[in-house]
């Protein structure tokens, strides 16, 4: 259930081209050590951020992070997506890679291909199958395959959905920060849809949740 992105932080702006032949693209938003000062960044000092140049200008009302912050920015988001998509145990080898694609699953195999990487026309996929077929090896794959694009998922085993609604009344205002959260991720990969049980308030959260995405 794809949503909209959300912005990708950490973003360094762009240099303009008038910028002169040597001058870096940002510059340091700290003073300049002294002569004997021994630093691992020669842009920013070892400050991690710099003041963008914009037109040719530094831009010393903002500080944007520096190059060499990137990868440890990066990698920071990609552990909080990793974090909060709750993947199952035991599944990091459940990729595209590793699913044998049996007679007869070429085609959700295709459309689940679609959705990871927001390809073709397929938006909302449901897979049906007996138990073993791979249902959940796909969510599991399409779920990675947004984070390895730097994009936030979440799998939901729909009765611990359920449950983790539940348990969200204990605190007062955690209900609707969860509930937003479902309605909101930008994909939702929901497992064994159809087990839970179906109590009118869990159809209601259930319908709510499909109908606003």
């Amino acid at each position: 259930m794809p949503r909209g992105e959300l912005p990708a932080s950490g973003h360094l702006s762009s240099a303009a081209q008038k910028t002169k032949p040597g001058q870096p693209a940002e510059q340091p938003a700290s003073e300049p050590p002294s002569l004997t000062e021994e630093v691992s960044c020669r842009i920013c000092r070892d400050a991690g951020y710099v003041n963008p140049v914009v037109d040719g200008k530094v831009d010393y009302s903002r500080v944007v992070p520096c190059d060499c912050q990137r990868d440890r920015l990066e990698k920071q988001r990609q552990a909080v997506y990793l974090k909060m998509c709750q993947l199952p145990e035991r599944s990091s080898d459940w990729t595209f890679d590793k699913f044998e694609v049996a007679p007869g699953l070429e085609g959700a195999y295709g459309a689940a291909l679609q959705v990871a990487n927001e390809t073709g026309d397929v938006k909302w996929l449901t897979l049906l199958g007996s138990w073993g077929r791979g249902k959940t090896h796909l969510l599991v794959a399409i779920c990675r395959q947004w984070l390895a694009r730097g994009k936030p998922a979440r799998y939901a085993y729909v009765p611990l959905l359920f449950k983790e609604l539940r348990q969200s009344f204990d605190e007062e205002g955690e209900y609707d920060r969860v509930f937003d959260f479902f309605c909101q991720v930008p994909l939702l990969a929901l497992d064994d849809l159809g087990v839970e049980k179906r109590t009118p308030w869990v159809m209601e959260q259930l319908d709510t949740i499909v109908d606003f995405r």
